[in-house]
């Protein structure tokens, strides 16, 4: 029920001019002092604090006088309702980000750890008459029967089964691709 706002006479008068908007759009990134709203928006001083006036009594401005000669105007909770903050970059746009760069990497990885990467390298080396270097020993067995076999009957037989995982690699990658174009979306669409 707090997060509800209650659309009176009051408030509706209050956001009815585009100057209104505007200072509360100026108030959004912190908060300012009559002058400085004034030099902003271009306007004079005294029209500002009409303007102040109507927005503080409908709730949406609150006026901090701190016994100093300036008193600062900033958003009242209800105004931050009404007016969000467009500071920095929100949290869900980076979390979008973050996912689809996991998928991205994780479909790489599977993608280039599938036989027919091992297999192109090991008739590369063969080809070459260099040699190939293993990290384990099931490895260096795999690269000596992709290497024993030409690669065209490798990547026929290897064609002819399809294996889960390269399809799901592929799966994830597609939708990696996708989340992340919405993430840079979502942030593109924020910034205007």
């Amino acid at each position: 029920m707090d997060d509800e706002i209650i659309i009176n006479r009051e408030l509706l008068k209050a956001i009815g001019a585009e100057s209104r908007i505007s200072i509360l759009k100026s108030l959004a990134l912190g908060r300012k002092t009559q002058s400085q709203l004034a030099d902003e928006l271009g306007l004079s001083s005294p029209t500002v604090l009409e303007h102040l006036d109507q927005l503080v009594n409908a709730g949406l401005v609150n006026k901090m006088d701190e016994g100093r000669k300036w008193k600062y105007y900033e958003l009242s909770r209800k105004g931050r309702q009404l007016v969000p903050s467009k500071q920095g970059v929100p949290a869900r746009a980076l979390l979008i980000l973050a996912s689809g760069l996991v998928m991205l990497l994780l479909s790489g990885m599977f993608m280039f750890s599938s036989p027919v990467a091992n297999m192109e390298a090991a008739q590369a080396a063969a080809d070459d008459g260099g040699m190939l270097m293993a990290k384990s020993a099931p490895e260096a067995a795999a690269m000596a029967d992709y290497s024993a076999a030409p690669l065209n009957e490798m990547l026929e037989q290897d064609a002819s089964s399809s294996d889960p995982m390269d399809l799901f690699a592929q799966f994830v990658f597609v939708a990696g691709f996708v989340v992340l174009c919405y993430g840079l979306y979502s942030l593109a669409k924020r910034k205007d």
